[in-house]
């Protein structure tokens, strides 16, 4: 694989910058959760000491269930057996917000605050309680999650949206403390809660006037209809992985633990991508890693080196890559990665030595029944072809079962579909655009019941918090340019190479394809028609293996779909060039938090849809006998 100075490259695409350099040393996430929170600032009917207390009462609940759970064995397979990170999510504005802000940090809570204004210009909307704001928000200081937009008093009502947008995309269960009335306007707290509800996140809605009923909004689980969850319901749900039998795809509850626990367990915790030994950094050595040499040996003999790749200039990443929370999105996709590239190589390397020493199987046949004719009262050789056949028969169906055995391809697509998911997301959390979990809507592509992939991306993010900063003009450019000149031209770069390298490797394997039909051609020719070839066993030994060797080519051609790679990397060079000219375009006013969020996420999902339509290609190319 082609690699270059800004980035070591995968099998699918280039690597973080200058973090690709660094290993990876993490596989089970720490068990966390984060509770976000919305309400008013006005509490004019409210018993705040009841009040205090109803929310106490909730946070003890979810820290004492998830305490629970994080101590229960059969959760090890899943978590590192340490301490739960409970996590409080709140803008401090008055009323609501510190309520709960206030509950959370005297139960040694960590907090995130996303404030929607600088912090000098959101100040200005409290200055009777400046103090209490300034106390609270050095607890978020101290762990480096603050993180202050870019809103504008002249549109202060979408900045509030903002903040809640923040905290929606940042927790598991929101907190809101609300009448249960309409928004009165832009950035509501009902307009929050209904954007909450929409995105499958459980809501306790506290009601703002006393007692303080507490109600749980969601949306309930299939066959629970008209059953109210409780908290502890609701964290189990969130935290335990759960995937029904037989349910939303062919694969079983079975077989998502079995994957999960390979990748956890069985898997080399560190690996590290620096270098060319891409997908053997980290791995012991054993036959595997032989193995996965052979297809891109294939490469590199078919198609040469592109050296046009290998030259790039890294541009300096973003102050933020030093955060906790992006180098654990980094660290994730690094593993990630390399695992999904070797086992990639495996898979297809175990594929193409089942054509050639198939091929190799027919061709000792016809030998075998050449020198039968040749010489009928020699038997040594036939007999020595025959044991060739054979082995080459054996070695096939070693590689079919220890494919299956294994699971390469399955565990080659689950990786890539996992990295694909971390890729991104380093960058995504530098500028509030984490994707939100969304352990409750059931129809959302990464609930964590779909899968041991998607639970894990949820499980992971549950772990880390926020990236703090200040979304100043100055922050947003540096965003914004790491992700035109480094990102996305890495992406570019690596898969306008990958249309040289695979649109050369069909073509000659199409040419040399060719070459041997018309050799069996020409040598049936000659047997027909030359005078005396008849005589001479050699035209029918030629014309009985040039289709054997011919039908290996075609079947390597088939089977890694070179030219459908060709076209999805064509397609997708278009897609991510229109992305990155659009990004360059965000200058002056039009660059906010909000403008880069979005494009970063759209690019973000065109590599993941890549993604999901090039592991479909390939799922349903399992390695055969015949």
């Amino acid at each position: 694989m082609a690699e270059s100075e800004s980035g070591v490259r995968s099998e699918l695409g280039a690597t973080p910058g200058r973090m690709a350099k660094a290993c990876a040393t993490a596989s089970r996430p720490v068990p966390g959760l984060r509770v976000g929170v919305t309400g008013h600032r006005k509490l004019p009917f409210a018993d705040l000491a009841l009040l205090d207390a109803t929310v106490g009462k909730i946070l003890d609940a979810i820290a004492d269930t998830l305490n629970a759970l994080a101590s229960d064995r059969a959760l090890h397979r899943f978590y590192q057996q340490e301490k739960p990170v409970l996590r409080m999510v709140s803008p401090l504005a008055p009323g609501a917000d510190r309520v709960v802000a206030r509950q959370a940090v005297a139960r040694q809570w960590l907090l995130s605050a996303p404030l929607p204004f600088p912090q000098q210009e959101y100040e200005k909307d409290f200055v009777d309680s400046v103090d209490e704001f300034r106390s609270l928000l050095a607890q978020a200081k101290a762990i480096g999650e603050v993180a202050e937009l870019d809103g504008r008093r002249e549109a202060e009502g979408a900045a509030y949206f903002e903040a809640g947008h923040f905290v929606l995309h940042h927790c598991d269960v929101l907190i809101a403390i609300w009448d249960g009335l309409e928004a009165a306007g832009e950035g509501g707290t009902g307009e929050i809660v209904e954007t909450a509800t929409r995105l499958g996140l459980p809501v306790v809605h506290i009601d703002s006037a006393a007692p303080h009923a507490v109600e749980l909004l969601f949306d309930p689980l299939p066959g629970e209809s008209g059953r109210s969850l409780t908290i502890e319901e609701i964290v189990r749900l969130i935290v335990v992985p759960a995937w029904p039998r037989g349910s939303l795809g062919s694969t079983s509850k079975r077989h998502h633990h079995k994957a999960a626990e390979t990748y956890l367990w069985d898997e080399p915790e560190s690996v590290c991508a620096d270098g060319t030994e891409l997908s053997r950094a980290g791995l012991k050595a054993t036959p595997l890693t032989w193995l996965s040499r052979i297809f891109p040996f294939l490469q590199r003999c078919v198609a040469g080196v592109d050296a046009s790749s290998s030259i790039a200039v890294e541009e300096n990443p973003p102050a933020v890559a030093g955060s906790q929370a992006a180098q654990t999105y980094v660290a994730h996709f690094r593993r990630s990665d390399a695992l999904a590239t070797h086992y990639a190589n495996i898979h297809r390397s175990a594929f193409v030595l089942i054509y050639l020493v198939g091929s190799i199987s027919l061709v000792a046949a016809f030998t075998a029944l050449s020198f039968k004719v040749m010489h009928q009262d020699q038997s040594g050789f036939d007999v020595g072809a025959i044991f060739v056949e054979l082995g080459a028969l054996v070695i096939v169906l070693a590689l079919v079962l220890a494919e299956r055995r294994c699971r390469w391809r399955e565990r080659w697509l689950d990786y890539r579909t996992l990295a694909e998911q971390f890729r991104q997301a380093d960058l995504l959390a530098a500028i509030g655009g984490s994707e939100p979990c969304g352990c409750m809507n059931l129809n959302s592509e990464i609930h964590p019941m779909r899968g041991w992939v998607p639970w894990f991306v949820a499980a992971v993010t549950r772990s880390v918090g926020i990236v703090g900063a200040r979304y100043d003009a100055t922050y947003l450019c540096g965003i914004r340019d790491h992700t035109v000149r480094q990102r996305l031209r890495d992406q570019i770069a690596y898969n306008e190479a990958a249309v040289r390298r695979n649109a050369k490797i069909g073509k000659r394997l199409r040419l040399i394809s060719e070459l041997l039909f018309w050799g069996t051609v020409g040598a049936v020719c000659i047997e027909l028609f030359w005078p005396g070839a008849r005589h001479v066993a050699l035209w029918g030994w030629l014309a009985g293996i040039f289709p054997a060797a011919g039908a290996a080519g075609f079947g390597i051609r088939n089977q890694a779909e070179f030219e459908i790679v060709v076209h999805r990397s064509a397609r997708l060079i278009g897609l991510l060039a229109i992305e990155k000219a659009n990004m360059e375009k965000l200058t002056g006013d039009r660059l906010t938090s909000k403008s880069l969020r979005r494009a970063v996420q759209k690019s973000a999902h065109i590599m993941q849809d890549d993604s999901r339509a090039w592991a479909e290609i390939f799922e349903v190319k399992e390695s055969e006998v015949v």
